[in-house]
């Protein structure tokens, strides 16, 4: 695959999750080391996160066919897709449910979930 194309790919999917996932969820994940990859010829973003659901390597690829993306995990050099078919603007909310907030948790829930993660006691 044509390097200069994987690299705009990561671009525009890390802009579509800037602007469509706010600062405080897409920080939250302890997002680290972002970079262009490719997974099985697909273009995409990879990014290490250090969630309270998943710590490893998030993979976002691109499915050109469908204009729709892939969230897959890398772990020990094995990949799974979790999550096919998402629409850019749902990227970041997808992403979050799988590192670092279970679906249908509340906020009060997952606050107290982050304050015992990080109190003195």
């Amino acid at each position: 695959m044509d390097k200069s194309h994987t690299i705009e790919v990561a671009a525009t999917i890390w802009q579509q999750l800037k602007q469509y996932t706010d600062y405080n969820i897409l920080w939250s994940w302890g997002i680290r080391n972002i970079r262009a990859a490719e997974i099985d010829s697909r273009a995409g973003l990879a990014f290490d996160v250090n969630g309270f659901l998943f710590k490893g390597t998030v993979v976002v690829v691109l499915d050109e066919g469908a204009d729709l993306y892939d969230i897959c995990l890398l772990q020990k050099n094995t990949v799974t897709i979790v999550s096919q078919g998402i629409y850019f603007d749902d990227l970041g909310s997808e992403i979050d449910s799988i590192v670092e907030r279970s679906p249908g948790m509340t906020d009060a829930e997952y606050n107290q979930m982050v304050n015992s993660a990080y109190s003195d006691n």
